[in-house]
């Protein structure tokens, strides 16, 4: 998913924030947070069954290697 479509999604449900902004109160920062991970998470278990599919199983990107240490082999 583009960062527009995702835009998208949440302008469907929040017109105003195009054009008068948003005002959020913990709440709905809450919910905006769970939205965007929910729609990421979805993304990239799509994205890790191609890469199986591929025969990129098992193959840990370096950036995560080095941001979480080893054991994500």
């Amino acid at each position: 998913m583009k960062k527009e479509e995702l835009w998208g999604i949440f302008t469907k449900k929040n017109p105003k924030w195009s054009s008068e902004g948003a005002n959020l109160t913990p709440a709905g920062i809450k919910k905006l947070f769970d939205t965007t991970y929910e729609q990421g998470h979805k993304q990239g278990i799509l994205n890790g069954k191609a890469l199986a599919g591929k025969g990129h199983a098992g193959n840990t990107p370096d950036f995560l290697k080095n941001l979480f240490g080893t054991g994500w082999e």
